[in-house]
């Protein structure tokens, strides 16, 4: 029962682990497309 328990915590601590990571992934993504779409409008040709 202890294990199991163990088990589950772990299992839910992995997951939002990694839902943090992703939602970390998507912010500098985010992040990335803002600048690359700003450093294209002011480098853009007149």
């Amino acid at each position: 029962h202890c294990i199991q328990f163990d088990i589950t915590v772990m299992y839910a601590t992995i997951q939002v682990y990694i839902r943090c990571e992703i939602g970390l992934l998507n912010s500098i993504s985010d992040l990335l497309d803002l600048l690359h779409t700003r450093v294209a409008y002011f480098s853009k040709p007149e």
